[in-house]
């Protein structure tokens, strides 16, 4: 037989016995169902592949919460009538001072003024003026500092201005601090001090003028105004050009003392001066703004400059240090968005039962932090990367926690529109600058893979568990790929308080329905009382009134649980889901997704 191209019959039967089937059996006639999905979640990773992140790992959370495993709309801000005064000038400084003779207030002061305002909750705000002769003309900064029993305040200005202190008792005034018998000098003029053992450090922080940039100095025992110059200066570090930004009381009577760009600890010097050691526990890392530390447990967590958070631990006795990697090392691409010199002058952090909040500038020039990084301090997991607010003119310049409420409250200062805020403490709305604007919140899931990283597959459907109170949820498919993102609800998802579940089931009315009956869409109040407008004349201060604060929305009303699936008909290796929701509260109890196994995939020709 001559050889010759095989017959067109062959080169069919072949193809048609070697060509793999485009739907792999299961069954007779279906294709395998595989699913993936999060019954809860616990933090956030937005520096590895979505693919790779593990269960319950978020790639993006935004105004969200993760304590109980949903990914819960964070509460909204109030401003509370209390520290709601009529302010003049924008603010120079703020405090907290626990009286032990009274209760512990809140100090403002603002600028050019010739006195504080002193706030509580609950109680009348009132003013405290600065002794004769004093004043807050060109002060560029102000620090409350407690100084035992009493607290002190000190300016921050390119002139020489004393010390002032205060005894807590409405009517008498910040007077100079004068020397105590015995002392060989009164405390120079600082800016800067911290309550340390039965003594009071000065310094002056983010100074780097000689001696300041090296030096603090200490008071005597029991005597926060007197100080021994010759044994009560101390120098850190005086060989290198680094300024101090920050002292911190710390383990076994010693100091942290933070600098821009390194980190020392003191030691001994409280009992015997002369027994002073210093040893550095980072030369690459210092403490970027004076004001953004906070403590965790035993150790420090701080923002450093350009790597991010830090922290600062004792993993073995008489043994101290930094963590090679930042802990914000999993939202790198938010810190790397920190304005860097705005940081310096206004980043500020806090504590609040188990969570840490780090108020930084993002992407803006404004002076001031417009976003707060949220870390779970239980188990060191960011959930809120960031909180933000809808109204671009919000800013953040100071955090403290103080009484409200019956509890302990964060409270967010705006030093430009000189607004007080009581953080997190109302469902679905923000107060802001006298506007009431809804919450929007935005969470994106891993890249869900059905079990296989590499192969593609048909992704046919996804359902989502919410529990929401008046919701516009809009939901997308994000997949491998640039700008593969899907909307998968053509217009927004929402929920109506008239209606009920059950098929054919009457309209609420009202008048008179049963608010509670179960099957309702949405048990939201908001729109029941659309042709009513009211104020409390009583929550409004005592003195001239300059604005009538705005009347809070009525509470949300309970939430109600569904299940929402969703079409997606998308090919991929693995598919993100993005739940943003634009109002009200949505909280997403968990996700999952649905695929097929699929030989269909887009190639590049190489």
């Amino acid at each position: 037989m001559e050889d010759g191209p095989p017959p067109i019959s062959y080169l069919l039967s072949s193809i048609s016995h070697h060509t793999m089937s485009r739907w792999s059996a299961y069954g007779k006639l279906d294709s395998r169902l595989v699913e993936d999905g999060d019954n809860a979640f616990t933090g956030v990773d937005m520096t590895r592949d979505r693919a790779l992140l593990q269960p319950g790992t978020l790639a993006r959370s935004e105004n969200k919460r993760l304590r109980i495993g949903a990914a819960a709309t964070r509460l909204g801000n109030v401003q509370a009538p209390d520290f709601d005064v009529p302010f003049i000038n924008r603010f120079i400084g703020s405090g907290i001072y626990s009286n032990p003779n009274g209760a512990e207030v809140m100090l403002v002061a603002e600028l050019g003024s010739t006195y504080v305002w002193a706030l509580q909750y609950g109680k009348d705000a009132f003013k405290v003026n600065l002794a004769a002769g004093q004043t807050l003309s060109g002060v560029t900064g102000v620090e409350f500092v407690q100084a035992f029993d009493k607290v002190l305040l000190l300016r921050r200005t390119g002139s020489t201005l004393t010390p002032l202190e205060w005894d807590g008792t409405a009517g008498h005034t910040f007077d100079p601090v004068a020397a105590p018998p015995g002392a060989f000098g009164v405390i120079p003029p600082v800016w800067n001090g911290e309550p340390f053992e039965s003594r009071v450090l000065y310094y002056q922080a983010g100074n780097p003028a000689l001696p300041w940039s090296y030096q603090f100095i200490m008071s005597d025992v029991l005597q926060y105004a007197g100080y021994d110059p010759a044994l009560g200066t101390f120098n850190v570090n005086a060989g290198e050009s680094d300024w101090i930004t920050r002292l911190w009381p710390y383990f076994d009577q010693g100091v942290v003392v933070f600098k821009r760009r390194t980190i020392h600890l003191a030691q001994n010097f409280n009992i015997d001066p002369t027994l002073m050691t210093e040893r550095a526990l980072s030369k690459r890392l210092g403490l970027c703004a004076t004001k953004c530390v906070l403590e965790w447990g035993p150790d420090l967590a701080f923002l450093s400059e350009p790597g991010g958070i830090y922290r600062l631990n004792q993993p073995l006795q008489n043994l101290i240090a930094t963590d090679p990697l930042p802990i914000s090392e999993p939202i790198q691409s938010v810190i790397d968005r920190i304005n860097w010199s705005e940081a310096e002058k206004f980043a500020c952090a806090a504590a609040l039962g188990e969570y840490g909040y780090f108020a930084v500038p993002l992407d803006q020039t404004v002076s001031g932090n417009n976003a707060v990084l949220v870390l779970n301090l239980t188990n060191g997991q960011w959930e809120s990367v960031p909180d933000r607010w809808s109204d671009p003119t919000f800013l953040i310049h100071a955090l403290h926690v103080t009484q409200y409420a019956g509890g302990r409250a964060l409270f967010g200062l705006d030093y430009n529109n000189r607004k007080i805020y009581a953080l997190y403490q109302q469902e679905a709305f923000d107060q802001i600058n006298g506007d009431i604007l809804p919450i929007s919140d935005l969470m994106e899931t891993r890249g869900y893979t059905c079990g296989d990283h590499r192969a593609f597959k048909r992704y046919s459907r996804a359902v989502a568990a919410l529990r929401t109170c008046d919701p516009l949820i809009q939901v997308s498919a994000i997949a491998d790929g640039v700008n593969e993102v899907k909307p998968l609800n053509p217009s927004p998802l929402t929920k109506d308080r008239l209606k009920f579940y059950p098929h054919g089931h009457a309209d609420f009315d009202p008048a008179d329905g049963d608010p509670l009956e179960p099957k309702r869409q949405d048990y939201s109040l908001a729109g029941t009382l659309d042709t009513f407008v009211g104020e409390d004349y009583e929550v409004i201060p005592v003195g001239p009134v300059s604005e009538i604060p705005p009347t809070p929305l009525p509470s949300q009303g309970p939430r109600q649980e569904t299940r929402e699936p969703f079409s997606v008909r998308v090919n991929a290796r693995w598919i993100s889901l993005r739940i943003e929701n634009l109002g009200g509260v949505c909280d997403v109890l968990s996700t999952g997704i649905e695929a097929t196994q699929s030989t269909m995939e887009t190639k590049t020709a190489a």
